[in-house]
């Protein structure tokens, strides 16, 4: 954060922003990436970023909308502390179409702008960021049905062979499986 304070400090930004980023499971670790991405759009907009702007969740699906991060942002923008709000993508915020555009609208309702950094979705540009989110969105709730039937499938598969794919339930050993190699 303080490399990007260096480059815009507040005194001379266009505006004050928040930042908002989220992984789903616990194997994930992609909260710094997501953040050195959207801090650098912010930068280029002329937006700061204060450190107490930055809101996270760990290890939760984009299903629920009840997150503590996101819980701390919607009251970052209802106290009107930021005017822009930075995504990394649309599926970081909800994976349902619904859900995504009432978010927006919300946020745009309270004069503030939100901004999809990698889904290229701006609501600063009035004519095209529904349709926009709404093509996101609807693509990201597709692909996660779809991803879902697929490591499904591939689950069963390698429980019908024996092989563990996951952790170990609690109480069961596992038994090392020869290679041949």
């Amino acid at each position: 954060m303080i490399e990007y304070h260096a480059r815009l400090p507040l005194d001379q930004a266009l505006a004050v922003g928040a930042a908002y980023a989220r992984y789903s499971s616990r194997y994930q670790d992609s909260i710094l990436d997501q953040l050195r991405t959207i801090l650098d759009d912010a930068v280029r907009k002329r937006v700061f970023v204060p450190f107490e702007h930055v809101f996270f969740d760990l290890a939760v699906r984009g299903c629920k909308s009840d997150r503590e991060g996101l819980n701390a942002l919607r009251a970052c923008l209802k106290r009107k502390a930021a005017t822009v709000v930075f995504f990394f993508a649309t599926n970081r915020l909800f994976r349902k179409v619904h859900r995504s555009l009432q978010f927006v609208e919300q946020v745009v309702e309270t004069g503030a702008r939100a901004v999809f950094v990698k889904s290229g979705v701006d609501t600063a540009d009035s004519k095209r960021w529904r349709g926009l989110l709404n093509f996101h969105a609807m693509m990201d709730e597709f692909v996660v049905g779809m991803t879902a039937d697929h490591v499904r499938a591939a689950h069963e598969g390698l429980l019908e062979k024996r092989f563990v794919f996951g952790t170990i339930s609690f109480g069961y050993g596992g038994t090392p499986r020869s290679t041949g190699r």
